[in-house]
């Protein structure tokens, strides 16, 4: 019946990686990210060797007073079942005749002699390549035994195998029987899903801990014959930033759909390449928020729209123009979320129409020689803005309200009026670069240029 759960307290095959505090063979968690342990194994014998990850134990303390087998087994018919007067230990139980059952589970039964309480562990390893960000387990709790004393099963999960945090999701109350006897039809089982275990961050090679506590409550010494069982676990990795790269592949010229791009669409955190010369109108129906933005040396001339939505940007690298030709990102609102340079390192320069929100992070605008990036856009928020390169930078909204110094290290910034340079309280500092009006420009009285 292979949704029992196999013995009391196991952790099934669970894959994470190198040896962590305890050099020891470790539940390993790959690539796949989910791992599953039945048990079926072990076979009949008395002392059968538990899966590679799993213990028994007689501490909290995975690393001490640990056996790696199980000391009893058991099934629940027939020549080798248990009974009132079976010995205590750690089981290997077998659903049906002991000797042929196929079904089997690890876990407890404790007697005058092998007192509670008593743990089951698995140790997981990582190896999956990434950092391991939550983990969701499920088990079943098998019961073969009854007996007149009351048992708890607790569950937790630690990070070194000796502090422990409770997960009541997998908790289980086991009421006094009235009598030592097997489960008839047995074994009963209590399945736990969805146990989630969030906010972890397991780093590749590193180890994860799990531990069943089986305890009696009471004065009788008559415990419960219970076991794990069908052991799962799925790992959530976490998503490393990719680089999406714009062929045009779709029916549309959508960014969500994913045929326009050469693996995937952008998700959170990915920089994007616009490249080729396929569907260079790309259109975005809801926000965004990238590393980058990048036009690829031998780009068409493209014209990304944003709508009405945002696009933020969370890199240094922010928007840059390698290509000979110019680019244009128009509608939306650009957020900066760091600080970062939009530049261009081939001959073909950038226009921006889009609203550009600082966010309290310096741009720094870097043109190459002989390139022009327009900002026609509304500027607005704090940090200020820098100019840096050979090439031009023109500020074309006369209603920029942006906050902090205009700094210009290099080339030309280009100005139709004063409220280019945004808050008039805003200075302009000349470090080797020139300021150019297109037409008479009165500077506020508010403004010093230095």
């Amino acid at each position: 019946m292979k949704r029992r759960s196999r013995a009391w307290m196991v952790v099934a095959g669970t894959t994470f990686g190198a040896a962590g505090p305890f050099a020891y063979t470790q539940v390993s968690i790959g690539p796949g990210l989910v791992v599953t342990e039945s048990f079926d194994s072990l076979g009949s014998a008395a002392t059968a060797t538990l899966p590679s990850g799993w213990r028994f134990g007689s501490s909290t303390d995975f690393s001490i007073a640990f056996s790696l087998q199980t000391t009893q087994s058991a099934g629940t018919t027939g020549p080798g079942a248990i009974t009132s007067t079976s010995p205590g230990g750690y089981y290997n139980w077998g659903s049906g005749t002991n000797a042929t059952a196929t079904d089997r589970a690890v876990g407890f039964l404790t007697s005058s002699s092998f007192t509670s309480p008593r743990h089951l562990f698995a140790q997981l390893s990582n190896n999956t390549g990434s950092t391991i960000t939550s983990l969701t387990i499920a088990f079943d709790l098998e019961k073969y035994r009854q007996g007149t004393r009351a048992i708890e099963i607790t569950f937790f999960a630690g990070t070194d195998g000796l502090n422990w945090t409770p997960v009541a999701a997998g908790n289980q109350s086991y009421p006094a029987d009235s009598a030592n006897t097997v489960v008839v039809n047995g074994p009963s089982t209590v399945s736990k899903s969805g146990i989630a275990l969030s906010g972890l961050s397991i780093a590749p090679g590193g180890s994860y801990y799990l531990r069943w506590t089986y305890t009696g409550v009471g004065g009788s010494t008559n415990g419960q014959g219970l076991g794990v069982d069908n052991f799962s676990l799925t790992a959530t990795v976490l998503s490393l930033p990719e680089t999406r790269t714009w062929d045009g592949g779709g029916a549309s010229d959508d960014f969500d759909d994913a045929a326009n791009w050469d693996s995937a669409a952008p998700a959170t955190g990915d920089s994007i390449v616009f490249a080729g010369a396929i569907r260079t109108t790309p259109n975005m129906q809801a926000s965004y928020s990238l590393n980058s933005v990048r036009f690829a040396a031998g780009a068409s001339a493209f014209s990304v729209g944003l709508g009405s939505n945002t696009l933020t940007l969370t890199g240094t690298d922010g928007i840059t123009n390698q290509s000979d030709n110019v680019q244009t990102i128009a509608g939306g609102t650009i957020v900066l979320d760091v600080a970062q340079t939009w530049s261009t390192t081939g001959t073909g320069g950038m226009v921006i129409t889009s609203a550009v929100e600082l966010n309290g992070s310096m741009l720094t605008v870097t043109p190459a020689a002989s390139t022009v990036i327009t900002l026609s856009g509304k500027l607005s928020g704090s940090a200020g803005l820098n100019k840096t390169g050979p090439g031009e930078l023109v500020l074309d909204h006369s209603g920029n309200d942006y906050t902090g110094n205009t700094t210009i290290t290099a080339g030309t910034l280009t100005i139709s009026g004063d409220a280019n340079l945004g808050d008039p309280a805003n200075d302009v500092q000349l470090n080797g670069g020139a300021l150019r009006s297109t037409t008479g420009v009165t500077l506020g009285a508010g403004r010093t240029v230095s």
